[in-house]
């Protein structure tokens, strides 16, 4: 409600967005680069897919007016400036990158217990991570545009979850929940999210 409050009305808004939030590399590289090009490419999606309204209101848009990125500096003395470049002349340095992919489907109700195979492309790494997030299609935003919060998961009242890699099953214990009042047996599973 407060964000409805702050944006009624075309009203504009700043945004701090830490991009170590966004991706990967922001957050795992803590190297000082030299002479290093940086280019930030935004794609648009359907507004619908990030933008949530009450019932009365008109459909939303998003327009930017405005990014900036902002990077530390270090200014180096004439002295060391001179020593780096000659240190790092013609040095090629490896960078980690994280590559992320998403993949949807939709189970029917009736499917108690669904497999799905992903597979990964030729020269891709393996999977660093794997995050499993359930969502009713309620929320979809082509079902309810802009009247659902679709950044909301639900538990689907999972029961049992593993993730297998070649044939090594991940964690090797499956994990069991229960997400009824009586029990709520779902720490294991948040604690590893």
């Amino acid at each position: 409600m407060w964000f409805h409050n702050v944006t009624t009305g075309s009203k504009q808004t700043s945004i701090f967005l830490p991009l170590s939030q966004i991706f990967g590399y922001c957050k795992d590289i803590q190297t000082v680069f030299w002479v290093v090009k940086y280019t930030l490419v935004l794609d648009r999606a359907d507004p619908n897919s990030y933008i949530m309204k009450i019932n009365a209101a008109a459909a939303g848009k998003f327009n930017i007016s405005h990014i900036s990125l902002w990077m530390p500096k270090v200014q180096l003395n004439l002295d060391i400036q001179t020593d780096l470049e000659r240190l790092v002349s013609g040095h090629i340095k490896n960078l980690y990158f994280e590559q992320i992919r998403i993949y949807r489907t939709c189970f029917e109700a009736a499917i108690t217990s669904p497999t799905w195979r992903i597979t990964t492309q030729d020269g891709s790494q393996l999977p660093w991570h794997v995050f499993i997030a359930l969502q009713s299609t309620e929320r979809s935003p082509n079902a309810n545009p802009q009247n659902v919060n679709n950044m909301v998961f639900d538990h689907g009242n999972l029961t049992r979850i593993s993730v297998k890699i070649n044939s090594t099953q991940y964690p090797e214990r499956e994990l069991e929940t229960n997400f009824t009042l009586a029990n709520k047996n779902y720490a294991r599973a948040y604690t590893m999210f």
